[in-house]
C-alpha cells in the first residue's frame, strides 16, 4: 500500500510502516516542499488566486519548505 507521511511523523512509525513492506513517501524527506492552504469563507475561486499570487511571489523559496498560506500571512519555515 502507498502513504504519504506529513513531516511530523515521527521517524520510527514510518521506518516501521516501511518495514512491513509499504511505500511510504514522507514529507521530512522530500526536497520540493508542501503547501499548506488555510483560507475559510471565500469563493474557490479567491483562494486559487490567493494560492497562486503566493507561489509566484515566493516560488524561489518554496522548493524544500513547508509553507502555510493564509488569510494575509505567509509563513516559509525551511526544513
Amino acid at each position: 500500500m502507498r502513504f504519504l507521511a506529513d513531516e511530523g511523523v515521527d521517524g520510527m512509525i514510518v521506518g516501521s510502516i516501511r518495514g512491513d513492506g509499504h511505500d511510504v513517501r514522507w514529507m521530512a524527506e522530500e526536497r520540493e516542499g508542501a503547501v499548506l492552504v488555510r483560507v475559510d469563507g471565500i469563493s474557490n475561486e479567491k483562494k486559487g488566486r490567493i494560492v497562486a499570487r503566493a507561489m509566484r511571489e515566493h516560488e524561489s523559496d518554496l522548493p524544500g519548505a513547508f509553507t502555510v498560506i493564509q488569510h494575509g500571512t505567509i509563513r516559509i519555515r525551511r526544513a
